[in-house]
């Protein structure tokens, strides 16, 4: 008897390939929790839901990334908790299914826009696929509301321009950096649709006008983004060592954003062919993937996040590519993938079994000490976990207090009114607890910092030294914190 035989044609079985790739990505996805960062994005939205609104909460509770950032993590925290108990298991998982709604949602609008049936796996795979520290980064977030506003700029009704100007100031809002991807939207406008500039002139009404509303009912914006580059210390670094970090953090993000590696060779394989393109749609790709490497150079620390912009040219030159160039790429890109989430999921071992189960633990044991989590307010001096896992809200704005922290001898950011209205809050606080990392993280080179730790020494005691430093007010109120 002969067996049947599947007469799948190469199209079918690579789009069935696709289909694959996409389920073990989002199942994968799925088993990652949050990262420290998310956490940490999730612990402000909580105390942005302590102010009397959401708009003075978004603006007033401070993170490094912009508002935009700050809401959407708002929004996926009002509807988690709304299912779950903030901080359990079952509240990661539901903002994990959140997030993972949005990407397919946006991917598949994206292939639709298109009308390219492979894209909406496609590119679905190459941003689930990356490692989990990537994943809810603010670059992570404005790579894929780029690929909202081409979709929405490719449509056929002028109203869906104007929401797409309307995102693109959204991108810019993510962290400001990020405003620089307008360039590869613009040249997928160029690509794919010849009346580009019409599109692109409602568009950029639109996001003018959305501009000067985020501005106005966020006073903080602007000043915000300027915070968070002199806090990443832009200018800082010698030559040498951003030479040394760029080159190694570039090769590491090969591996962990597989989609890079699979879009670069594609990107070689291709070349000679995009340089007998006409001049204009030449310089565009080429600009295109200039822009996107200056947004990594310009912010100067080479953080292997900073490189998930690099899926966003790889995804908007999808369609150019023949079948011979796609294939070997989405090969490379899946082997990368199964070998980076070998152990099912499980993508940054170190970090979920050495750090954030051990701090979950000392967690647990915190909050089961009603005496601190019933205090209205606590002066957080850590690294910015802590209010995630606490949940008591922050005596000062800056809950991770990076304007104070990052100030040293050799980059002085004193002169800063963000930076002294931080050590005026701190020097000011009279509260029963102060949290601190347990590693130096706040240091004493400085005077500013030398008087926060005369202060604490003066006026508290350590009284609990797990997972964070707890320092108690001396002849303090409060007295059920064990003395450890």
């Amino acid at each position: 008897m002969k067996l049947p035989v599947l007469n799948l044609n190469p199209e079918t079985l690579f789009k069935t390939i696709l289909y694959a790739l996409l389920g073990l990505s989002s199942f994968s996805f799925l088993l990652n929790p949050l990262t420290n960062d998310f956490r940490i994005y999730q612990g402000v939205a909580r105390i942005s839901s302590y102010y009397p609104d959401a708009i003075t909460g978004l603006d007033l509770a401070w993170e490094i990334k912009p508002v935009a950032n700050r809401g959407l993590n708002y929004i996926l925290y009002q509807v988690a908790n709304a299912v779950a108990v903030f901080g359990t298991p079952e509240y990661e998982l539901c903002v994990k299914l959140l997030s993972l709604g949005i990407v397919l949602a946006i991917c598949w609008y994206f292939g639709r826009q298109l009308k390219n049936e492979m894209l909406f796996p496609l590119s679905a795979f190459l941003l689930l696929s990356t490692s989990n520290f990537i994943v809810g980064q603010a670059e992570w977030w404005a790579v894929l509301f780029s690929l909202l506003a081409i979709a929405l700029f490719l449509a056929d009704h002028k109203y869906l321009w104007c929401l797409g100007g309307v995102v693109v100031t959204l991108i810019f809002a993510f962290k400001g950096i990020t405003i620089l991807l307008i360039i590869p939207i613009i040249v997928a406008l160029f690509l794919y649709r010849k009346d580009w500039l019409v599109r692109l002139v409602y568009g950029g009404v639109a996001s003018v006008v959305a501009l000067l509303i985020l501005i106005v009912t966020f006073p903080h914006m602007l000043s915000d983004m300027i915070l968070s580059a002199y806090i990443a210390r832009v200018g800082l670094y010698s030559t040498e060592n951003l030479l040394f970090s760029g080159v190694l953090n570039g090769v590491a993000s090969l591996y962990l954003i597989p989609g890079i590696l699979g879009g670069t060779l594609a990107g070689i394989i291709t070349l000679p062919r995009v340089l007998k393109q006409p001049r204009f749609k030449m310089l565009a790709i080429i600009g295109m993937w200039i822009t996107c490497f200056a947004i990594i150079c310009i912010q100067s620390e080479f953080f292997v996040t900073h490189y998930i912009v690099l899926l966003l040219p790889i995804i908007i030159t999808l369609p150019l590519l023949t079948r011979d160039v796609l294939y070997p790429m989405v090969f490379i890109s899946a082997i990368f993938f199964l070998l980076l989430s070998a152990n099912w999921g499980v993508m940054m071992v170190v970090e979920n079994d050495f750090w954030q189960v051990q701090t979950r633990y000392h967690s647990d044991m915190l909050t089961a000490l009603p005496d601190l989590t019933s205090q209205d307010e606590i002066l957080y001096l850590n690294s910015g976990n802590a209010p995630y896992y606490l949940g008591v809200n922050s005596s000062c704005r800056y809950s991770t207090p990076l304007p104070f922290q990052r100030n040293s001898p050799t980059w002085n950011i004193t002169h800063l009114p963000e930076y002294q209205d931080q050590f005026a809050c701190t020097m000011a606080y009279e509260g029963e607890y102060i949290i601190m990392d347990s590693s130096p993280w706040l240091g004493n080179d400085t005077p500013d910092n030398q008087a926060v730790w005369n202060k604490i020494n003066t006026d508290y005691e350590k009284v609990w030294s797990m997972g964070w430093d707890v320092y108690g007010r001396i002849n303090g109120t409060s007295t059920v914190l064990p003395r450890r």
